[in-house]
Protein backbone atom coordinates (compact mmCIF):
# COMPACT_ATOMS: atom_id res chain seq x y z
CA UNK A 1 0.00 0.00 0.00
CA UNK A 2 1.48 3.03 -0.92
CA UNK A 3 1.93 6.42 1.58
CA UNK A 4 -0.76 8.83 1.58
CA UNK A 5 2.07 11.45 0.55
CA UNK A 6 2.76 9.70 -2.77
CA UNK A 7 -0.63 10.26 -3.67
CA UNK A 8 -1.92 13.95 -4.81
CA UNK A 9 -3.74 16.14 -1.69
CA UNK A 10 -6.81 16.43 -4.00
CA UNK A 11 -7.14 13.32 -4.92
CA UNK A 12 -7.70 11.74 -1.11
CA UNK A 13 -9.79 14.72 -0.33
CA UNK A 14 -12.37 13.61 -3.22
CA UNK A 15 -12.02 10.15 -2.12
CA UNK A 16 -12.61 10.91 1.25
CA UNK A 17 -15.81 12.81 0.74
CA UNK A 18 -16.92 10.03 -1.59
CA UNK A 19 -16.39 7.18 1.33
CA UNK A 20 -18.03 9.97 3.66
CA UNK A 21 -21.06 10.08 1.38
CA UNK A 22 -21.48 6.05 0.72
CA UNK A 23 -20.81 5.99 4.32
CA UNK A 24 -23.71 8.33 5.15
CA UNK A 25 -26.12 7.28 2.70
CA UNK A 26 -25.21 3.25 3.69
CA UNK A 27 -25.88 4.27 7.67
CA UNK A 28 -29.32 6.61 6.58
CA UNK A 29 -30.87 3.06 4.22
CA UNK A 30 -29.87 1.44 7.69
CA UNK A 31 -31.86 3.94 10.06
CA UNK A 32 -35.06 4.04 7.37
CA UNK A 33 -35.19 0.21 7.34
CA UNK A 34 -35.15 0.67 11.14
CA UNK A 35 -37.60 3.35 11.13
CA UNK A 36 -39.85 1.35 9.18
CA UNK A 37 -39.94 -1.68 10.62
CA UNK A 38 -40.66 -0.18 14.32
CA UNK A 39 -43.08 1.56 13.22
CA UNK A 40 -44.76 -1.43 10.94
CA UNK A 41 -44.76 -3.23 14.68
CA UNK A 42 -45.69 -0.36 16.31
CA UNK A 43 -49.01 -0.50 14.28
CA UNK A 44 -49.25 -4.03 14.47
CA UNK A 45 -49.49 -3.76 18.18
CA UNK A 46 -51.76 -0.99 18.31
CA UNK A 47 -53.53 -2.63 15.55
CA UNK A 48 -53.89 -6.33 18.04
CA UNK A 49 -54.61 -3.68 21.13
CA UNK A 50 -57.14 -2.43 19.25
CA UNK A 51 -59.18 -5.42 18.97
CA UNK A 52 -58.31 -6.80 22.28
CA UNK A 53 -59.31 -4.13 24.10
CA UNK A 54 -62.92 -4.14 24.38
CA UNK A 55 -62.54 -7.78 25.56
CA UNK A 56 -60.47 -6.20 28.77
CA UNK A 57 -62.73 -3.98 29.57
CA UNK A 58 -65.94 -5.74 29.09
CA UNK A 59 -67.56 -4.04 26.12
CA UNK A 60 -69.50 -5.70 23.73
Amino acid sequence: MTSSDERPFGRTVIEDIIQYICTTEMLLEIAAVLTFLIVSKLQLHTRLLNQLKPRWFGYK
